[in-house]
């Protein structure tokens, strides 16, 4: 595992140079709503044997707390919390009464759907950030990778908001609303790198 230079030198669950649509990172369900619950069936219900090869492919990882996977899906991968471990089982899910229980029941009908080999259908649109989310969200990595690499604020801002701050006087740059506007991205994107990254498992229009 990958240790983070922050936070106490935490590890990292996956390593944080690759990208996340190759790396496929798990996460706990009470983070992200879109994790599964998978538990045994009470008896006397028909249910699905899971996990099972030959009716799931999935790729995982199992645990102490069992076996965290994805099921691939060119829809929007699913993602699985089996807490009884890698052993099939007649599977229920588990859906909590939470603010997030109307999202984990449309991923839990994709899922469904899927098993019965049917189309799955996209993320709930909760589930995706929106392109000026994802806009932000490059535009903070690129201004803290800049800075952090050595270049200075005001090249940084040249690069990536006005390349005419470049020209500028000391004191005109310092007034500068570009100046000002690199500050805020700094400031929110040192946010994100402390944690605040987590909101983005349950996005809101303010958490960008």
């Amino acid at each position: 595992m990958t240790a983070s230079r922050a936070v106490g030198g935490w590890r990292f669950p996956a390593d944080p140079a690759v990208s996340a649509f190759v790396a496929r990172p798990t996460w706990q369900p009470t983070l992200f709503p879109a994790v599964l619950i998978v538990t045994a069936a009470p008896d006397g219900f028909a249910a699905s044997s899971l996990p099972d090869a030959r009716t799931l492919s999935i790729v995982g990882e199992l645990t102490g707390d069992g076996l965290h996977a994805i099921a691939a899906d060119g829809n929007g991968d699913h993602q699985l919390w089996f807490e009884t471990g890698a052993k099939p089982i007649r599977a229920a899910i588990v859906l909590p009464v939470d603010p997030y229980f109307w999202w984990r029941h449309r991923n839990a009908g994709r899922f469904v759907r899927r098993l019965e080999g049917h189309r799955a259908g996209h993320w709930p649109r909760a589930q995706r950030l929106s392109r000026f989310q994802l806009h932000r969200a490059a535009l903070m990595l690129r201004a803290w990778d800049g800075v952090e690499s050595g270049a200075s604020r005001r090249i940084v801002a040249g690069l990536l908001l006005n390349k005419n701050v470049e020209a500028l006087r000391a004191i005109d740059w310092k007034n500068a609303p570009e100046r000002r506007r690199l500050a805020r991205i700094l400031t929110a994107c040192h946010d994100m790198i402390e944690g605040g990254y987590l909101r983005w498992l349950t996005p809101r229009d303010t958490d960008l």
